[in-house]
């Protein structure tokens, strides 16, 4: 059965379930009629399809349903998505695309895998194994050994800024770049 709403004091949304409650020593039949639930003070609610909206912007919250010519409708407010809720969506809409980003990377990260190579084999099989489980969603192998690369002086400044911009550009996750 569709949402009531219930009068003196309002109640919405509603619910016959709700009314036999409110109402033990009455019986309903499983489907009242409309003259029946206005006995109780009780009107359905005609289900209105929500607004058009920017879904990465905005979304659609029921509101409260209004009287129109003797029928209660569904309204609907369009809210403002919270900064989380925006980024939601577009994460939900902008997949990261590791194997772009993987193929755009400056020549100077092969410099930097060699230096890594020299410096500690570890570290090289670290960067390279890394990027790989970051691309499945678990970059803190790859990020524990940027750090160590970093901390080394094999990752120059620059590198960092330039390879930052290709993940934003490539809409790999936010941690990701953060880390970087």
């Amino acid at each position: 059965m569709s949402d009531l709403i219930r009068l003196n004091p309002t109640r919405w949304p509603y619910s016959l379930q709700q009314l036999r409650e409110d109402e033990p020593t009455r019986s309903f039949s499983s489907n009242p009629s409309a003259a029946e639930l206005a006995h109780y003070g009780c009107y359905r609610v005609v289900s209105q399809a929500p607004p058009q909206h920017d879904p990465a912007t905005h979304k659609a919250v029921i509101a409260q349903p209004v009287e129109d010519s003797g029928q209660w409708l569904q309204q609907w407010e369009l809210v403002e998505l919270t900064p989380a809720e925006a980024e939601t969506h577009y994460r939900a809409t902008h997949p990261p695309q590791w194997i772009e980003f993987w193929a755009v990377l400056p020549a100077e990260v092969d410099a930097l895998l060699t230096a890594a190579r020299n410096a500690s084999p570890r570290l090289e099989l670290g960067l390279g194994v890394g990027l790989g489980k970051a691309a499945d969603g678990d970059n803190r192998v790859f990020l524990n050994t940027w750090q160590n690369a970093k901390a080394l002086g094999l990752v120059p400044a620059e590198l960092v800024q330039g390879i930052q911009a290709l993940a934003i550009q490539y809409d790999l996750p936010a941690d990701f770049v953060g880390g970087l």
